[in-house]
């Protein structure tokens, strides 16, 4: 087997040309920024699990937590989790919108 000598600079530049045919010319960017009518939706299914959360450690913490799951369940930006898990208390567990709106900032 014959091997090649190729200068580093060039096997850079072929590497990079193959990850960008892989990949397409960049990352993808974030998408847009949900509507509060989509929030709302995506809050709807997730009402068993906020609930559940709040009812089994109903503290700042907890509110924390269930922030945390939703950001990892939809990958949504934090403040827009917040507002999932505000919207989720407000239609299915009311008694505790007074905890997350101590916790939550700007939610009504």
């Amino acid at each position: 087997m014959r091997a090649f000598k190729i200068p580093m600079a060039t096997a850079s530049l072929v590497a990079a040309g193959i990850i960008t045919g892989m990949f397409g010319p960049g990352l993808p960017t974030a998408s847009a920024v949900p509507t509060e009518d989509q929030l709302i939706e995506i809050s709807k299914r997730s009402v068993p699990e906020t609930c559940d959360a709040l009812r089994n450690l109903p503290t700042a913490q907890g509110v924390k937590g269930a922030v945390a799951d939703v950001q990892s369940q939809t990958k949504l930006p934090k403040w827009a989790a917040e507002r999932v898990v505000g919207h989720a208390v407000r239609q299915a567990c009311p008694e505790r919108l007074g905890l997350v709106q101590q916790v939550v900032p700007n939610f009504p």
